[in-house]
């Protein structure tokens, strides 16, 4: 009879804590007022009289509200059926959960015996399992918190480096040097060479790309020629031109295609206005007044 089973108030761990204390089963029922049909049929399985007589001889048993606080803890610590109204019985070999249509007489009483059978085969009581499931969730939350971590501290890392790599442009710090080569026909160039690198391989780069025939450094404080004898065997570092610089490159002028270049006359329009307005002076002087 359903008199016979003691429902245990106080809460699933409670209940648990007395289970492993008097080494019976763990017997938990999840009910759910707002499925009628399925509590009324998890009703019927428990009320048999073979039901009743293993509950109220060998488990311990907790009803527990759907949706709430003891359902949520218990979960936690147990897997429980996907769906309600259920039923966990916690043995040695785990937990067996029944939900839907499988909660009828038969089955429950074959998975009550079954885990009696375990326990005495075993000699384990059901908290060891409980135990062992919590801990091997406790180790899955914690390597999954730590990859999580692991993913974000490398995140942040990268993140520090990228706005390292901003201010360092920003203020002129890199481990490069900025060249700006300015020819004398007009074009520019910006390079970058390491620091460490010769003079002589960014003379060799402006002949090659510019026909460099001399090359300057524009200042501070004064422009300074570049010598090729004294300066090309020093690196970039050497000559101060670390982190950036400019370059002012003197190159042929060659003349486009197709443009006629234009001697400049012997005498300009200013100087034909001057000699003209002399003139003029000159005459007003000589004439009687």
């Amino acid at each position: 009879m359903v008199d016979q089973v003691i429902w245990q108030t106080g809460g699933v761990f409670k209940a648990a804590g007395l289970a492993q204390q008097q080494k019976r089963l763990l017997f938990v029922c999840i009910v759910d007022e707002g499925l009628p049909q399925q509590t009324k049929q998890l009703s019927q399985a428990l009320d048999h009289q073979d039901v009743s007589a293993l509950l109220s001889r060998h488990c311990i048993c907790v009803r527990v509200a759907a949706r709430s606080d003891d359902e949520h803890a218990f979960t936690e610590l147990v897997p429980a059926a996907a769906q309600e109204p259920s039923i966990s019985i916690a043995h040695s070999a785990g937990n067996t959960v029944l939900s839907g249509p499988n909660v009828v007489q038969v089955r429950v009483v074959a998975e009550l015996k079954r885990a009696l059978q375990l326990q005495a085969k075993t000699g384990v009581v059901h908290m060891g399992s409980l135990e062992a499931i919590n801990n091997e969730r406790l180790r899955r939350m914690l390597v999954s918190q730590r990859r999580g971590n692991d993913k974000r501290v490398k995140q942040a890392v990268n993140a520090f480096r990228d706005d390292r790599r901003g201010i360092d442009y920003m203020h002129g710090v890199r481990k490069g040097v900025r060249l700006m080569m300015r020819a004398s026909n007009g074009k520019s160039l910006v390079v970058e060479f390491a620091a460490d690198t010769g003079f002589a391989q960014v003379r060799e780069f402006a002949e090659k790309e510019l026909g460099a025939l001399e090359i300057a450094l524009a200042g501070p404080p004064v422009r300074r020629v570049l010598v090729k004898e004294e300066d090309d065997a020093k690196s970039l570092t050497e000559l101060g031109l670390s982190p950036s610089a400019t370059l002012l490159v003197r190159v042929p002028d060659v003349p486009e295609k197709g443009v006629k270049v234009l001697k400049e006359p012997w005498v300009t329009r200013r100087q034909l206005a001057c000699l003209l307005a002399a003139i003029v002076l000159v005459i007003a002087a000589l004439l009687p007044k």
